[in-house]
């Protein structure tokens, strides 16, 4: 039935390219069937044609794209997604996915730096971003024990905490790590 209501929708947008409930339709449509790029495509659309600001829905759409991307293990359209995401700005969504492909591509260092970015911007994701970070520590120093690597995040995360404040999720983040 989806698809085709998306034909069907596709159809009319090729009669009536600005029409605004055919457009809204089929963007819902997409996100539905992951095809998040398209989605955000429609969006700007639709942002052009009724002189709306839909930039940040655009971002968090190509940002799924792009974390789509990087789970079918297609790292070039994930940085191509993400290029496209970072022309709306730079949000820790953005700076986690970035260190999602970092990882993905072997390169634990740049995963560690985005983590650490999205980390200051929003201490608020620490419980989602901490066991990455240490995921990412992990890979850059394989031989060193768990304590040793948990040691290294707790001084990443008072380096976070020296530029954000001391924020609730950073402190309980640092508090969990020295009780393990």
């Amino acid at each position: 039935m989806p698809r085709r209501a998306t034909r069907a929708l596709e159809e009319v947008l090729l009669e009536e390219p600005d029409h605004d409930g055919a457009l809204r339709a089929l963007a819902a449509l997409y996100e539905e069937q992951a095809r998040y790029a398209d989605a955000a495509a429609l969006w700007q659309r639709l942002g052009k044609a009724r002189d709306d600001d839909t930039r940040t829905r655009e971002h968090h759409l190509l940002i799924a794209a792009a974390q789509a991307a990087i789970t079918a293990g297609d790292h070039d359209g994930a940085k191509a997604a993400l290029r496209a995401a970072q022309k709306h700005g730079e949000s820790p969504h953005y700076m986690a996915a970035s260190a999602e492909l970092a990882a993905a591509r072997g390169n634990p260092g740049g995963a560690k730096e985005q983590l650490l970015r999205a980390l200051v911007a929003e201490p608020g994701l620490a419980r989602e971003l901490v066991p990455l970070l240490a995921g990412a520590e992990r890979a850059l120093a394989p031989a060193d024990s768990d304590a040793q690597i948990d040691a290294v995040v707790l001084a990443d995360l008072a380096e976070v905490q020296a530029l954000t404040g001391p924020t609730l999720p950073i402190l309980l983040a640092r508090a969990e790590l020295a009780r393990d």
